[in-house]
């Protein structure tokens, strides 16, 4: 049998969805890695996924703490890693399903059913942003520069393809899951996406990637972001598409946070092109 490992970091601002979590996890057949970034395990021993799981308390960086979880599963030969971020919900056969991708596919992304309130009522993003039904390989990576699809919550490989580059993220940058998975995808060469199975993706106003957030402060969070992601992934990859459009971004980040009427002018202009199948970052120009 494929010996697979089901990734997540435990983090405060997934505290209030942490049951829902959780129990979602309960009739998948793997094995579990968790690393507890400042929230106490001995809160959530009554949930039986705890129990049953490798539980690591986490560093300071949440970076490291990313690497933790990878660093465990690779040390205890791990075939597949299967990620999934704690404030999201699991459906019951993305294990299986994903497990069957990655016979013939060593990087897997499923789809995000994004929901808020109500998740009896979603909206397939991947789906519509890639106008794909089943499954579809993606192989110009070029094309993929802007399109921040690969997240922890949704992305699965085999644990050999990033066993040499997981560790190559330094701590202090912001974000993981993009850096790691570009990197996967750029050494891969290819990247398979699916709607066989899906992760339920929480929208809420705290969350970092929000998909509705147009206020000044989200809006020049993410802007910094983008350019600091595109920065690094540029130089780890000595792309220099992806260095100019972080310097570009940059500049933008600058502008709008010195000049409030020119701030609000970007934000409107914003909310008029935004539409659904718009990935995260790719409103930010």
């Amino acid at each position: 049998m494929t010996k697979t490992f089901f990734l997540s970091t435990i983090y405060p601002g997934a505290k209030p969805y942490l049951s829902d979590f959780f129990e979602s996890l309960t009739t998948q057949e793997c094995e579990f890695i968790f690393v507890w970034d400042n929230v106490d395990i001995h809160n959530y021993t009554d949930f039986e996924i705890v129990n049953k799981a490798r539980n690591i308390i986490g560093s300071e960086s949440i970076i490291e703490n990313r690497k933790l979880m990878i660093r465990e599963a690779i040390k205890l030969k791990a075939e597949n890693l299967i990620f999934g971020d704690a404030d999201d919900i699991m459906p019951e056969n993305r294990v299986s399903v994903i497990n069957e991708k990655l016979k013939s596919h060593s990087l897997v992304v499923n789809e995000l059913e994004v929901f808020y309130n109500d998740r009896a009522s979603t909206f397939p993003l991947l789906q519509n942003a890639f106008e794909f039904s089943g499954d579809k390989t993606l192989k110009n990576i070029s094309n993929l520069n802007n399109r921040n699809f690969m997240g922890l919550t949704n992305t699965a490989c085999k644990a050999d393809l990033i066993a040499d580059i997981f560790e190559t993220i330094p701590n202090e940058s912001t974000i993981y899951d993009w850096p790691l998975f570009y990197l996967a995808m750029n050494k891969n060469e290819e990247v398979l996406l699916t709607n066989s199975t899906h992760s339920l993706y929480r929208q809420y106003p705290n969350n970092i990637a929000s998909l509705v957030n147009f206020d000044e402060q989200s809006v020049l969070r993410g802007i910094e972001i983008k350019a600091e992601t595109q920065k690094l992934i540029g130089s780890l990859t000595n792309t220099k598409e992806l260095h100019e459009n972080a310097v570009r971004l940059k500049t933008l980040h600058s502008t709008l946070k010195n000049d409030f009427e020119a701030l609000s002018v970007y934000i409107n202009t914003l909310k008029k092109q935004h539409h659904p199948a718009l990935l995260w970052w790719e409103i930010f120009q």
